[in-house]
């Protein structure tokens, strides 16, 4: 038997007479509560920790032990062991994590996989739910690639795909073969004046290389998705923005409403129309939602300069599209 105290921000269990809290949002909280009110006192210590309760949650496939980690009895890279243990910190879901993993043993080329790493630590570079991961593209105007202008980068475009004979797969070779996308504070520095930046979603089996070069921030693939337009920041681990999800837009009749705002497509129905002074008489929650869902923005809730930045951004997009 355990005595413990249950609030609905934390958990405090006293185990041999030291008090141990457990914050709600962590990967162990949940599972903790529901094994102490079922009095299931032989699990506690199996779920008392992130580490016991990372374990429990991927059946002993997923091990930490202090700094390391492993999947499937295969030794993490350190920058992926640090993501698992922030993530499982904040409670997320790691099966985004586990997939990217088991996506990256599909790799044909290891030295190729083995450069990710140094990429995966900038900012903005979340992973997603199919176990790909997101990064940024700057374009120009008209949205076609700087380098060639005849790669069509917009939304919903069919990006062709390579062959790995196509690519340049030497990190020493900074500029040359091979489809390219990087993290925020690269790509906004890239192409000038009138530049496009969109979001690229990438699996980790099309990545080529990861010049040496720009602090390893820009990348080569053989292959990406564009999902939605750059916005605000971006996760540093995982990622369920609206506008990166998926690139249907909802359908006004059948889309619940989001349960944090309450609002639904059928909601900004119309909101096409709407000049930038119209649309700024409309409360900012709904403005995001149609901003991320119908023009896709990706991080439309996290553009600095409020409600006028906003509509900015999305007059912006909306330009480029007439």
């Amino acid at each position: 038997m355990y005595h413990y105290t249950l609030t609905n921000e934390s958990l405090v269990v006293i185990v041999k007479g030291d008090p141990i809290t457990v914050q709600k949002g962590t990967i162990n909280f949940e599972p903790l509560r529901e094994v102490l009110l079922n009095e299931d006192w032989d699990k506690v210590e199996s779920v008392l920790t992130i580490k016991g309760a990372v374990e429990v949650w991927s059946e002993g496939a997923l091990v930490i032990e202090g700094e390391t980690a492993s999947f499937n009895g295969k030794e993490l890279p350190p920058v992926l062991a640090r993501r698992l243990v922030k993530m499982a910190s904040a409670g997320e879901d790691l099966t985004p994590f586990t997939r990217f993993w088991e996506r990256c043993q599909k790799h044909p080329k290891p030295e190729s996989l083995v450069q990710l790493w140094a990429f995966l630590v900038h900012n903005g570079i979340p992973l997603t739910e199919d176990g790909c991961f997101l990064a940024n593209k700057s374009v120009k105007s008209n949205f076609t690639d700087h380098h060639t202008g005849k790669i069509n980068n917009e939304l919903g475009a069919k990006i062709p795909r390579l062959k790995w004979e196509e690519v340049d797969t030497n990190p020493n070779n900074h500029c040359s073969r091979g489809y390219h996308v990087g993290s925020t504070g690269y790509t906004k520095k890239f192409g000038g004046v009138g530049s496009k930046h969109v979001v690229c979603k990438v699996a980790p089996e099309d990545v080529a290389s990861v010049p040496n070069d720009h602090n390893a921030s820009k990348l080569r693939c053989i292959y990406y998705e564009i999902v939605s337009h750059a916005g605000g920041a971006l996760s540093n681990t995982t990622t369920k923005d609206a506008a990166t999800t998926s690139i249907t837009k909802p359908d006004p009749k059948t889309e619940k409403p989001d349960p944090k705002t309450k609002y639904s497509a059928k909601d900004w129905a119309g909101f096409e129309k709407l000049t930038e002074e119209e649309l700024l008489t409309k409360p900012l929650d709904l403005i995001r939602g149609y901003a991320a869902n119908e023009v896709r923005i990706a991080g439309a809730s996290k553009i600095p300069g409020g409600k006028r930045a906003l509509v900015a951004r999305i007059m912006d997009v909306r330009g480029t599209n007439e």
